[in-house]
């Protein structure tokens, strides 16, 4: 005699392929983002993902990939980006903040750069996080353009403090003394 058993799997292979789909999504919408991002695992910090902006920003190549963070980027060492992803690893709330100074380093040369970061977490069903989302975005030029502009008022207002004569800022239609 023949005994066959059959189990019918069309529903679960069908969830497989469509957990895949989604996964491939999510690993272009990193990849394919127009800022620099990447995905960061578990509680070492371990870079899953990073898009090329990311690399560039960070002044390195795909070897960063699969290893902890301070890591792959030493630099990062002594700076409180790391702290910070750590409590949005424990707190699983998102962490935003604009202008933030970081000093990188390529081949042994620092450089002082500023962004716009966001860390993001990624919570499994039981509300736990995952991983975070870090996406950063490079506004060194513009918070250096308004240092410059601050210096210049300060400049101009201690020049006109200094003045050895009589001054006066008038403003508005009728000439208010500022």
């Amino acid at each position: 005699g023949v005994m066959v058993i059959c189990t019918e799997t069309t529903q679960a292979v069908t969830n497989i392929r469509k957990l895949a789909e989604s996964e491939a999504r999510f690993k272009t919408l990193i990849y394919e983002a127009p800022v620099a991002t990447c995905l960061l695992v578990g509680r070492g910090l371990t870079i899953e993902l990073a898009n090329e902006q990311m690399l560039e920003t960070w002044c390195t190549d795909r070897d960063v990939i699969g290893r902890q963070l301070e890591e792959a980027l030493p630099w990062l060492k002594g700076q409180r980006l790391a702290g910070l992803l750590q409590d949005v690893f424990s707190t699983g709330h998102t962490y935003n903040e604009n202008g933030a100074r970081v000093e990188i380093e390529k081949n042994g040369v620092s450089a002082t750069r500023y962004f716009n970061f966001t860390f993001k977490p990624r919570l499994t069903l039981n509300g736990e996080v995952s991983s975070i989302i870090s996406m950063w975005v490079d506004v060194t030029e513009q918070v250096l353009a308004q240092q410059k502009i601050e210096q210049s008022q300060q400049e101009l207002l201690a020049s006109f403090n200094d003045s050895p004569v009589g001054l006066a800022i008038l403003t508005g239609e009728d000439l208010k003394v500022k």
